[in-house]
């Protein structure tokens, strides 16, 4: 096992690579955190045509849990923004997954207090609505910043790959340069952050 390096969602507490057919698998297990909340990881990558990299040049992969965790607490936000009871069946259909996904994702953020879940009802813990409405926020801005700055379509599976890697900091200033937008292309109110006041 190598050292036990930080990561942006928390510590590796585990690494080790594997040579393969197709490369190397990088296999760690990870600690993730979210305020006082953790779930542990684990993660694998396979790093094909790695010579093809030069010195200068770094390969940046994150986890794919932590983003499913904030992609379940978005969808649970938007679905409480729009009124709507919070439901299995409505957070399977918004995100395109089976009904027992979602159960199973319930679950672990019934553990890890992002949510409350019971047979029936779903509630977010003050946590999960921070993280919800972040990535919310997260969304709209790109939204405007594809429309209205750089005036070009706006791509949804482009903002998915970008705002799970997004810093308060970087959010502020984003939100500052669009000149604090209200509303999203889609006519959506965008929740409003520390740069707003």
């Amino acid at each position: 096992m190598q050292k036990v390096t930080s990561s942006t969602y928390g510590k590796t507490l585990a690494r080790r690579d594997i040579p393969g057919k197709n490369g190397v698998i990088h296999m760690q297990i990870r600690l993730i955190q979210f305020g006082e909340n953790r779930i542990l990881t684990v993660e694998s990558v396979v790093a094909r045509k790695k010579q093809q990299v030069t010195k200068d040049e770094e390969l940046y992969v994150d986890t794919a849990e932590s983003e499913h965790i904030e992609m379940y607490l978005k969808a649970i936000w938007y679905i409480r923004e729009r009124g709507e009871e919070v439901k299995v069946s409505s957070i399977a259909k918004l995100l395109n997954v089976t009904q027992p996904s979602v159960v199973q994702m319930l679950r672990k953020l019934n553990i890890s207090q992002f949510v409350r879940y019971s047979k029936g009802s779903v509630e977010m813990t003050t946590e999960g609505e921070h993280i919800g409405k972040k990535m919310m926020r997260n969304t709209r801005l790109l939204e405007v910043l594809m429309k209205d700055a750089l005036k070009i379509e706006v791509d949804e599976e482009m903002i998915c790959g970008i705002e799970h890697h997004m810093k308060d900091m970087f959010t502020d200033a984003l939100c500052t340069l669009l000149k604090h937008p209200r509303k999203c292309p889609h006519g959506h109110e965008i929740p409003r952050g520390k740069c707003c006041s």
